[in-house]
């Protein structure tokens, strides 16, 4: 299967993760990220078709960002994690090129 992504995904750090913002608890960890979107693996239940306002935390570059998202798919693992397919939806213009900042450095790298 060939990947039709518009826009690069790079695979992320462990120390990206993000904050569900109506409860204040870390909603999960990015395993890769792109301008519009977001693999994540949480022990969150999460449903397909929801939309979800999280804010994005990147530590080593002192990143936090707004985004709401919507979860595209969810695949349940043996391990009692999630892994869910995120479309950023909702993001500030000023979050947006913090983002795409961070994401052509670890591509130029």
């Amino acid at each position: 299967m060939s990947d039709k992504r518009m826009h690069p995904r790079v695979s992320m750090p462990k120390t990206v993760y993000v904050i569900n913002q109506l409860t204040g608890t870390e909603f999960g960890q990015v395993v890769n990220l792109s301008e519009t979107g977001l693999l994540l693996a949480t022990r969150t239940d999460i449903e397909v078709g929801r939309v979800y306002q999280l804010t994005l935390v990147i530590k080593e570059v002192a990143i936090k960002a707004s985004i709401g998202v919507e979860c595209i798919w969810a695949e349940p693992q043996n391990t009692n994690m999630v892994f869910g397919g995120f479309h950023i939806i909702d993001i500030s213009d000023q979050d947006l090129t913090k983002l795409q900042s961070f994401i052509n450095q670890i591509v130029v790298d």
